[in-house]
């Protein structure tokens, strides 16, 4: 996912994505937020023993970065209608999550993902602590982190400043609501 970060910050032009100084500074601060979250799975896992954290974020950090997108876009109606479909699929996610027991008072806490205990249990390579850390760190917390905030940079190509919604907006925005709700 770093690979395609820097594939996506030095070859945007490449694929007719020229992005404007406002849609470039919100890129970079929406990296920050993406290096923060992962680092803070990461410590918190690493702290807790619980290597599932990037698990609470999964539905609720594209909510933030969409957005944060449309917000800086001045609500760009083709964004807005992305943002609100984000944020129901969002929000279904984590009350699923959350009925499953993936929540606690304690934010630390939580069911850890049953595939993690049998990876670091059955995989002679991850039994020293340092590379299971390293797992931990590459793998569970930045190259999922990082998925996550690949699957929401669609919304930069959306980011048209000013090009009307057109009825194929509301036809894609249909479907998808229909497709979460099914």
């Amino acid at each position: 996912s770093i690979i395609s970060l820097t594939y996506l910050f030095f070859f945007s032009g490449f694929f007719s994505l020229n992005l404007n100084s406002v849609q470039s500074e919100s890129l970079f601060f929406a990296t920050k937020i993406y290096l923060i979250s992962a680092s803070i799975c990461f410590l918190t896992g690493e702290i807790s023993k619980n290597y599932s954290q990037i698990d609470k974020v999964w539905s609720i950090i594209p909510i933030i970065y969409v957005w944060y997108f449309t917000f800086e876009s001045d609500f760009d109606l083709r964004m807005l209608l992305m943002s609100t479909l984000v944020s129901i699929w969002g929000i279904r996610l984590t009350l699923n999550f959350g009925r499953r027991g993936g929540y606690s008072i304690y934010f630390w806490s939580g069911e850890e993902d049953y595939r993690w205990k049998i990876l670091r249990n059955k995989t002679l390579w991850l039994k020293p602590h340092l590379n299971w850390s390293l797992f931990n760190l590459f793998f569970i917390c930045f190259y999922q982190t990082g998925l996550i905030f690949l699957f929401t940079l669609p919304i930069l190509a959306a980011w048209t400043g000013g090009n009307e919604i057109s009825f194929f907006d509301y036809l894609i925005g249909f479907l998808m609501l229909l497709f979460i709700i099914l």
